[in-house]
């Protein structure tokens, strides 16, 4: 959804707007966007978007906020970081950033690259590559399935490698995430298609 976008790279309604130009069906776009907004403002409602967009910008403008969720959060754990979008990055970036922390947060972010499904709702993996950039983590990788059969496994590989913009192939990175079954399935394993003609 477009409005959801525009709120995951903090756009507001005003924002959205000064970018349409003469693009008709972005203009509606804009149009539903604006209504959507002044008619969460009167129920005094947010969305989940807003929620994090608004807190974004709220931490951006008051110094003394940002200053007392800094010192409030001063140990931060991301599940599923492959899901983040812009604004959620931005959020975590501003509550590490505390000069306190001299340039090394209390920070944690779990996540896998190869299980990144929110794309189309903004999640961004490019994240992936800042946070390392950034924090210079210890990275740690876990081997070990606990769910899945070995030729499971073993198939899943083959489709995933072929992917072009995997962080475990970036240079800085370099690392083998094959993944191996801690337990074994007896006897053979069929994997079966059936595709519509």
């Amino acid at each position: 959804n477009r409005i959801s976008m525009a709120k995951n790279t903090l756009m507001t309604p005003q924002d959205f707007d000064a970018e349409v130009g003469h693009d008709t069906k972005m203009q509606q776009i804009s149009s539903v966007y604006t209504l959507y907004q002044n008619k969460l403002k009167e129920a005094e409602a947010m969305d989940f978007d807003d929620i994090i967009m608004q807190t974004v910008l709220l931490l951006r403008k008051s110094p003394e906020a940002l200053e007392h969720y800094q010192r409030q959060f001063r140990y931060v754990l991301v599940d599923e970081f492959q899901d983040t979008n812009d604004a959620q990055a931005k959020l975590v970036s501003l509550l590490t950033d505390n000069p306190s922390n001299e340039g090394r947060p209390n920070i944690m972010a779990v996540g896998d690259d190869d299980q990144a499904i929110y794309g189309f709702q903004g999640a961004n993996t490019s994240n992936f590559f800042d946070f390392d950039n950034k924090y210079h983590p210890k990275q740690i990788f876990l081997t070990k399935n606990y769910r899945s059969s070995e030729p499971i496994l073993e198939f899943a590989h083959g489709v995933i490698e072929q992917g072009a913009d995997r962080f475990c192939k970036s240079p800085s990175v370099n690392i083998d995430k094959h993944i191996t079954a801690e337990f074994s399935v007896q006897g053979p394993l069929h994997l079966f298609f059936k595709v519509q003609a």
